[in-house]
């Protein structure tokens, strides 16, 4: 009969059991694979199975180990570390890489937020990427629609900043074969534009101009900072969004914007949080 070692996590940290020559991947394993013969879940994977399906959907052997090493928070349990594997596994098998969402665990844990809701994040991170994946490969004729690209993470993160599915999907829709860089500064300006308060019917024309134009460059990342100036200036929302679908057609910087109302240029060199 296997007893676990999660009921000698005291002792683990006992001066002690420092001496002992074991390696450290043995010690997660141990740690969390031998779970107590009381909790029994037929229907949910064993620790081993968790980790062959993370093996199989590529995880490396430091981002497995890395989940592993969250058992030793007294707030998760060995179902947790499994529960977590099994998400994070889904993610890569997805496509999509997992590095942000373990710093988003490490955060989480670090700021003592319970795991129940890490979890919900996490599953909802998910239908976020799911839905973002789906309606890409919906909008592509030419790209190769195996590849995930990584832009689409910070599409799915305009999501997080207050856009809905339904305002996302409007603003891709009928304009095919946009990368997925443009996608990512037409969804985030649109979702910190309506932050700022700016008409969100003005901001959507504006970035579908971009969109249909394929005009949205890098430089285009921070217009809403741009329209954020001229706003405090006193230039109106319709005002802006005519000047900035001028120069989206003509495939002009936006700080062409500033330059038509009498304003300073503006370099921004990091991104709002």
């Amino acid at each position: 009969m296997v007893h676990t070692i999660l009921c000698y996590l005291p002792i683990l940290k006992m001066k002690h059991f420092c001496n002992l020559k074991v390696t450290a991947t043995f010690l997660l394993h141990c740690l969390f694979f031998a779970v107590s013969v009381n909790i029994v879940f037929a229907e949910k994977k064993s620790l081993d199975e968790a980790i062959q399906a993370a093996h199989d959907a590529k995880m490396s052997e430091s981002e497995i180990n890395r989940v592993l090493v969250y058992g030793y928070d007294i707030r998760v349990s060995a179902t947790d570390v499994i529960d977590l594997l099994e998400i994070l596994t889904d993610v890569r098998n997805q496509g999509f890489p997992i590095d942000t969402l373990l710093s988003k665990i490490d955060e989480g844990l670090a700021k003592r937020v319970s795991f129940i809701v890490l979890k919900a994040f996490l599953k909802k991170k998910i239908r976020d990427y799911r839905f973002v994946l789906d309606l890409f490969n919906r909008m592509q004729t030419k790209n190769d629609k195996r590849k995930v690209p990584p832009a689409l993470l910070r599409v799915a993160d305009s999501l997080d900043f207050g856009l809905s599915y339904d305002e996302l999907e409007s603003l891709f829709h009928g304009i095919p074969d946009v990368s997925a860089e443009m996608w990512a500064v037409a969804a985030l300006n649109t979702a910190f534009l309506e932050q700022l308060g700016f008409d969100p019917l003005l901001a959507v024309k504006i970035m579908r101009t971009g969109l249909k134009y394929k005009s949205l460059s890098a430089d285009w990342e921070f217009f809403f900072k741009i329209v954020e100036i001229a706003a405090k200036k006193g230039v109106s929302d319709q005002e802006i969004a005519d000047a900035a679908v001028k120069i989206l057609i003509n495939e002009e910087r936006p700080n062409e914007l500033l330059k038509q109302f009498g304003l300073p240029d503006h370099k921004p060199s990091e991104k709002s949080e």
